[in-house]
C-alpha cells in the first residue's frame, strides 16, 4: 500500500485533516481513497471509548462498535487486555476478533487477559450469541479470542452462569482458535425461545471448567420442544478439560423429546475426572466419526452415564471412541457396559432398524435399470429384518462358533429371515437348534451310542451297517 498526496483527492475528499489523508493500495487498478474510508472498514472497542484493564462495564462499547458497522456487519477488534461485559450479539455477519492470549490457566493469579463477565451469578452470561425473539442471527464468527466466566476480581469463584451462550436463532456460527474458560456452564447451547440453533461448527476450540460444583458443565447442550431442527448440525473439534478436583460432567446432552439430538465430534480429546464424563438424556446420539478420545486417566471408571436407556449402546454411539479399556457406560437401570479392553479404537456402528432404514429398501446397482426383486423389509420396528430374493454369503476371519459373543460375522438380537438361501463360509452356530417350516430337525448333541457286540447269533452285515451309522452320526456331531 502507499499514501498519496492531498491533491489526488482534492476533488472527492470532503472536510479537512484526517479526511484529506490519502490512501491507495498497491497493484494495478488500485484507486485513491481517504485513510478514513479505509480505516472504517473494521472497528475496535478502542474506537468507542473502551479502555482495557479498567474494571468497568464495556457492554455498551461493544454494542456501539457493532452498530457502527451497519446492517451488513463486519469485523470488531478486541484489543489486548481484560474487558468486562455481559453482551449479546444479535446481528448477522459479525466477526469478533481478539488478540489471543490464554486467559486464566489456574485458580490463582496471575490471570491473563480475556473477556470477562461484569455481572456474575444466576442468570448472567459473559457473551451471548442470538436470543432475539422472532429473528435469526446468521454467520457470527469468533476468532483468536479468550472468553472467561470468572470476573477476575478477588478470590476465584465469582462466576457467570454461562461463559458463552449460543441461543435461539443462531445459524451457521463458527469458531477458530477460541478459548472458553470456567463459568457454571462454560459453553451453553440451548435455545430460549421458538427459534433454532443450527449449523454450529465449533472448531479450534479449547474448553476448560474448574468450577467445583456438581452441576457445573464444560459443555451443555439441550434442545427445546419436539422439533428436530431446534438444535441440529452441531459439530465439535475441541480439547476439553475438567479439573481433577472438580465435580460435574464435562458434557451433558439433553435430547428429551420425540426427535432427539445428534452431536458430532471430530478429533476431540477430553481430559476429565474419573466418573465425571458424559451425562445423556433423551434420544440423543454421539456421532464420533472424526474420533472422540477419552481421558486415559479415567480408566476403570464410568465415562458415559445414560439416564433413560437399558441396553444397546450402538443406538446412541456411532463411530470411533478411543480409550484405554475397562471404561464403562452406566445405563438407566444401573447396569454397566464395559468398553472392550483394547488399546486402540472402539467402534460402535448403528444397528439396522426401522428408524434408520425405513420400512423398505432395495439392494441394487447404482445405475438404471434398478433391480427391485432383491430387497429387505421389517416385520416390526425392531426386527426381524428380512432379506428377500438373493442368497447370502457371510465371511469373517474367525468362525461364528457356538456360544461366542464376539467372533461371529453377523449377529442380531431380533433374528434374520431369508426367503432363499443363507450361506456361511465357515461354521454356522446355534444355541438351541434348527427348524424347518417350524419343526425342529436338529438339537443339541446327544449322548454316545454303544456299538453292538457279543450275542449268540451275529449278523455281520447288519452289525457293520449299524457301526457305520454310529460313526457317521459322530462325524456330524449329532452324538458324542
Amino acid at each position: 500500500m502507499a499514501f498519496v498526496d492531498e491533491a489526488d483527492l482534492a476533488s472527492t475528499a470532503p472536510g479537512k485533516g484526517a479526511e484529506m489523508v490519502g490512501f491507495k493500495a498497491s497493484g494495478v487498478g488500485a484507486v485513491a481513497r481517504t485513510a478514513s474510508e479505509k480505516l472504517r472498514e473494521r472497528v475496535s472497542l478502542a474506537d468507542f471509548g473502551g479502555v482495557p484493564n479498567v474494571y468497568a462495564d464495556s457492554t455498551s462499547v461493544l454494542n456501539a462498535a457493532i452498530a457502527a458497522l451497519g446492517p451488513n456487519g463486519g469485523v470488531v477488534d478486541i484489543p489486548p487486555g481484560d474487558w468486562w461485559m455481559n453482551a449479546s450479539i444479535t446481528q448477522d455477519n459479525i466477526l469478533l476478533r481478539g488478540a489471543g492470549g490464554v486467559g486464566e490457566i489456574s485458580s490463582s493469579s496471575p490471570f491473563l487477559p480475556c473477556i470477562r463477565p461484569y455481572a456474575t451469578g444466576a442468570g448472567t452470561t459473559t457473551l451471548r450469541i442470538g436470543g432475539k425473539i422472532g429473528a435469526y442471527n446468521r454467520r457470527v464468527k469468533l476468532e483468536n479470542i479468550v472468553i472467561s466466566g470468572y470476573d477476575g476480581q478477588g478470590d476465584f469463584g465469582s462466576q457467570a452462569e454461562k461463559t458463552l451462550w449460543i441461543d435461539s436463532g443462531t445459524i451457521n456460527m463458527t469458531t477458530q482458535n477460541v478459548d472458553l474458560q470456567d463459568g457454571f456452564h462454560t459453553l451453553h447451547i440451548e435455545p430460549s425461545n421458538d427459534q433454532p440453533a443450527t449449523g454450529l461448527f465449533l472448531y479450534g476450540l479449547f474448553v476448560r471448567n474448574d468450577v467445583n460444583d456438581a452441576g457445573s458443565r464444560a459443555i451443555y447442550v439441550k434442545r427445546i420442544g419436539n422439533d428436530t431442527y431446534y438444535v441440529t448440525n452441531l459439530h465439535f473439534e475441541a480439547k476439553v478439560n475438567r479439573s481433577p478436583t472438580s465435580n460435574g460432567y464435562w458434557l451433558e446432552v439433553d435430547g428429551t423429546g420425540t426427535a432427539g439430538l445428534v452431536v458430532h465430534f471430530h478429533r476431540t480429546y477430553v481430559d476429565h475426572k474419573a466418573d465425571n464424563g458424559i451425562l445423556m438424556h433423551g434420544l440423543e446420539t454421539l456421532e464420533c466419526l472424526g474420533g472422540l478420545q477419552l481421558d486415559p486417566g479415567a480408566s476403570n471408571s464410568v465415562v458415559i452415564k445414560r439416564m433413560d436407556m437399558t441396553a444397546d449402546p450402538s443406538r446412541y454411539i456411532r463411530g470411533f471412541v478411543e480409550g484405554v479399556g475397562n471404561q464403562k457406560i452406566e445405563l438407566s437401570n444401573n447396569s454397566l457396559i464395559s468398553f472392550p479392553n483394547e488399546p486402540g479404537l472402539i467402534s460402535y456402528q448403528p444397528r439396522l432398524q426401522q428408524p434408520f432404514l425405513g420400512d423398505l429398501g432395495y439392494f441394487s446397482r447404482l445405475a438404471a435399470p434398478y433391480d427391485t426383486s432383491i430387497y429387505y423389509d421389517f416385520a416390526s420396528a425392531t426386527g426381524p429384518m428380512r432379506w428377500n430374493g438373493c442368497a447370502h454369503l457371510w465371511t469373517n476371519s474367525s468362525d461364528a462358533t457356538d456360544g461366542s459373543a464376539t467372533s461371529g460375522a453377523i449377529r442380531t438380537a431380533g433374528g434374520i429371515s431369508a426367503a432363499k438361501n443363507i450361506h456361511s463360509g465357515a461354521f454356522m452356530g446355534s444355541l438351541s437348534g434348527f427348524k424347518v417350516n417350524g419343526v425342529q430337525v436338529l438339537a443339541a448333541r446327544q449322548a454316545a451310542v454303544t456299538t453292538p457286540s457279543g450275542g449268540t447269533t451275529v449278523d455281520t452285515q447288519a452289525r457293520t451297517a449299524v457301526n457305520t451309522l454310529i460313526a457317521r452320526l459322530q462325524s456330524h456331531g449329532l452324538i458324542a
